[in-house]
């Protein structure tokens, strides 16, 4: 029996919570084939998650509770995992904590059961998803040449199980992942470190406090001076990168930003020992991900999936002019300082339309000029109505979703699809 079996065997595991995207759903499936006896608590009712709910009970869960996040439910418990939107003073994770029963995010737990391998780990405030996705998409022909040694991704945007990745996980391996801001407290609770640490931005980099002299740092000159400024002891290798390192002989006609993200990408290669010339092809043929600064035709940007204002604020440097650009934004609020965001909105924006969401009274408080819409839909109109010719519309939230960021981007390309903003 593998060691993960060994270990999950008869183990009495509580879930808390199916995190926002039911991505829980994979992480209980793969525990009840690893033969612990899995019960689940989530906040919501049955009824909105009652898909998944399906899922799990079809696998073999034991008990589901709703509506609760009880001291009482760590009782004879012997780990539990946190989806990612929980955070550690519910009553169950504090009562876990006291009792010192182990509390895991997926994640730190597939790392901790993992053999021992080596993380590139990708995190900043934005510009993870397209870094990590560049990176994969150069190391996987280079592992597919390699005897023994295997490569895995593990897409946070995706519903994967971390965990599922034992089955086939083996010593030295590589694994590539981002790392959301989410996952910060646990990996720091669990001394986690990338052994390559690609920092697209500035952001709380103390898990670079766990790096060794063995280990890399990749970032863009501003992100290595800001660390530097910082009170973070940087042990690791620093390899310095931006824009200017993507030759200028390929034929890459992308925004600076994606080109910041493609230097990144670059120095992993250098470090995997991969010859740029292999990488070209792949760099010129390469389109932004959906949802990310996605032209969508006509002066419409699609950038639905930003929940931060930095992202926000990167993408009107990106495409903006002098106010040229209706902006759509808003959401659940966030714990970010609005100074910046707030100092480049007059010059690039002619009309800020705001969404719901409780971040969304921030900008209501502030001197930003701006007009209300009770959903993406209406907002869209709106856009429509006042955009002049050549100037753009940019749907850049800025902030969490109220629901996911699936269903915000479905929702803006059903709005998109309605205005006929698309033709």
């Amino acid at each position: 029996m593998s060691s993960y079996k060994n270990f999950f065997k008869d183990k009495k595991v509580l879930v808390v919570g199916l995190g926002a995207n039911c991505e829980a759903v994979a992480d209980i499936i793969f525990l009840i084939k690893a033969g612990a006896v899995v019960s689940m608590i989530d906040m919501r009712s049955e009824s909105r998650i009652e898909p998944a709910i399906k899922k799990i009970q079809a696998a073999g869960m034991i008990a589901c509770e709703f509506g609760t996040m009880a001291r009482s439910h760590v009782e004879d418990k012997d780990i539990v995992v946190k989806a990612l939107d929980v955070p550690y003073d519910v009553p169950c994770i504090e009562e876990a904590l006291q009792r010192e029963i182990p509390v895991e995010i997926s994640s730190t737990l597939f790392l901790k059961m993992a053999p021992p391998i080596i993380l590139v780990g990708v995190f900043g405030m934005c510009g993870k998803s397209t870094t990590a996705h560049l990176i994969q998409k150069i190391l996987i022909p280079r592992f597919k040449e390699k005897d023994g040694q295997s490569f895995h991704f593990i897409d946070q945007q995706s519903t994967q199980s971390p965990l599922s990745v034992l089955k086939k996980i083996k010593k030295g391996d590589v694994v590539l992942t981002s790392i959301l801001e989410e996952q910060y407290e646990a990996y720091m609770k669990a001394r986690i470190s990338p052994h390559v640490a690609v920092v697209t931005n500035i952001t709380d980099v103390h898990l670079l406090e766990f790096q060794t002299y063995n280990n890399f740092l990749v970032a863009n000159d501003a992100t290595v001076d800001a660390i530097k400024a910082s009170n973070v002891n940087i042990k690791a290798k620093i390899l310095r990168t931006g824009a200017a390192f993507v030759p200028a002989s390929w034929s890459i006609h992308q925004p600076l930003h994606i080109k910041e993200n493609m230097a990144l990408a670059l120095r992993v290669a250098e470090l995997f020992k991969i010859e740029f010339d292999d990488v070209q092809l792949l760099f010129e043929l390469f389109k932004p991900l959906k949802g990310r600064l996605e032209l969508c035709r006509n002066n419409v940007y699609n950038d639905s999936s930003s929940v931060r204002p930095y992202a926000t604020l990167t993408a009107l440097k990106t495409i903006g002019g002098e106010k040229d650009i209706v902006l759509i934004l808003g959401g659940g609020a966030t714990k970010d300082d609005l100074y910046e965001l707030f100092q480049i909105i007059p010059i690039h924006v002619d009309l800020l339309i705001l969404i719901p969401g409780s971040g969304t009274m921030k900008i209501h408080q502030s001197d930003i000029k701006s007009i209300y819409a009770l959903s993406i839909e209406e907002a869209m109109l709106r856009a429509k109505e006042h955009a002049q010719k050549g100037q753009k519309i940019l749907f850049s939230p800025g902030f969490l979703p109220t629901t996911t960021i699936k269903e915000r981007n479905e929702q803006f390309l059903k709005a998109l699809k309605n205005t006929n903003l698309h033709k």
